[in-house]
């Protein structure tokens, strides 16, 4: 949330973005989700958020799951 929506919550749907899992963008909403924690004495700030799509598939170029798993870099 904090990198792709400014700290605002998602607006509930029961819709998934696509049903074509490989056309997902970065932009898209999807159940999945990096949690971190930070406190008084650490904070750390996300600098990129992805869907690590050319990591993750197959040599016909599918991905392995039903979602693209995402990544964080902070």
């Amino acid at each position: 949330m904090s990198q792709k929506r400014n700290d605002e919550y998602p607006v509930p749907s029961r819709e998934f973005p696509s049903d074509n899992i490989p056309a997902v963008t970065d932009t898209c909403e999807t159940i999945d989700k990096i949690l971190y924690r930070i406190n008084d004495e650490l904070f750390i700030q996300t600098v990129d958020h992805q869907f690590e799509r050319n990591l993750f598939c197959n040599k016909e170029g599918l991905p392995l799951a039903g979602h693209h798993p995402v990544s964080d870099r902070f």
